[in-house]
């Protein structure tokens, strides 16, 4: 069998809304059960969003950010999940190219 390569570290940018359906049914095979994906932070101008995040991608509260650069500055990652309204979409796809990152985005 080949050995499978360390989890793909991720920042999530937008986690209510759609990003909510990510946090709580996309992500969640992917980093339990199968291991190929591994949270680092997440981003999200409504911290209310954040106790769905820290329970599903295991973080613990200092690595939710309601400011999506201080979230890419202070973690290291290989790729983002943008999932954000279109007015910032934009945005948040440049930042996280700022930091070298892959992107996996919702389509505005």
């Amino acid at each position: 069998m080949p050995e499978i390569s360390a989890p793909k570290k991720f920042i999530q940018v937008g986690c209510g809304g759609f990003g909510g359906y990510w946090v709580s049914s996309v992500m969640p095979r992917l980093i339990d059960e199968l291991k190929l994906a591994q949270a680092v932070a997440v981003a999200d101008i409504n911290p209310q969003t954040f106790p769905n995040a820290m329970a599903k991608y295991h973080l613990p509260p200092e690595k939710c950010y309601t400011d999506a650069r201080r979230a890419f500055a202070g973690n290291r990652a290989d790729f983002a999940i943008v999932v954000v309204p279109p007015a910032v979409h934009e945005t948040m796809v440049n930042l996280a190219l700022e930091h070298d990152l892959h992107i996996l985005s919702e389509k505005p």
